[in-house]
């Protein structure tokens, strides 16, 4: 029974957060934690909303207890990076992208965090960072955020059409991404 509460609780935490409901996914998620703190998927969703509301230091500590809980699970350690990147610690965030793909190299989300992470290094890294996004197109083939990664590189190098054609790829399999849109309009003006 806590395990199956426990598997349905990350779903709702999911839903709130989906939903912009920040502070009722923190309560949900604090609940699981105590019903269960010996549970890798809690302690990430945990780090996840903490992050959310702005609580740098305890989504990192949920997400370095989420590690070492279970430390076959790249997820922590992908959302870790992703913190990294949002404060400009490229460097930092490409180290943990590279022990998140050790960990699982079968990674979609890991890939594609480590090709945005590369693009961002600057030119040198372009052909790098290429090869990421297309093995996360690869592992996540309905998803429109490989082909948005993909077209933003397009962008940066003056690649109109391969970028005005990744947009309408990225929009294809979401309509309403707002960034593909944004950009695909920056590229049919060039």
């Amino acid at each position: 029974p806590v395990a199956v509460r426990t598997r349905s609780g990350v779903h709702h935490v999911d839903v709130l957060l989906d939903a912009g409901r920040t502070h009722d996914a923190l309560t949900l998620a604090e609940s699981l934690d105590r019903l269960a703190p010996r549970s890798a998927a809690v302690a990430n969703r945990l780090g996840l909303v903490r992050a959310a509301v702005s609580d740098v230091e305890g989504a990192r500590a949920a997400f370095a207890r989420a590690r070492s809980i279970d430390p076959r699970d790249a997820s922590p350690v992908i959302n870790l990076a992703r913190m990294e990147r949002s404060r400009g610690a490229l460097a930092e965030a490409r180290t943990l992208l590279e022990q998140a793909l050790a960990i699982d190299e079968a990674q979609g989300d890991a890939w594609l965090a480590y090709g945005v992470v590369l693009s961002e290094l600057g030119p040198a890294h372009s052909a790098a960072a290429r090869a990421a996004i297309l093995r996360a197109s690869r592992s996540l083939p309905d998803d429109a955020e490989p082909w948005a990664a993909q077209g933003a590189l397009d962008l940066q190098e003056a690649k109109w059409a391969d970028a005005i054609e990744s947009f309408r790829e990225a929009i294809r399999r979401a309509p309403n991404h707002a960034g593909a849109r944004a950009n695909l309009g920056v590229a049919l003006a060039q």
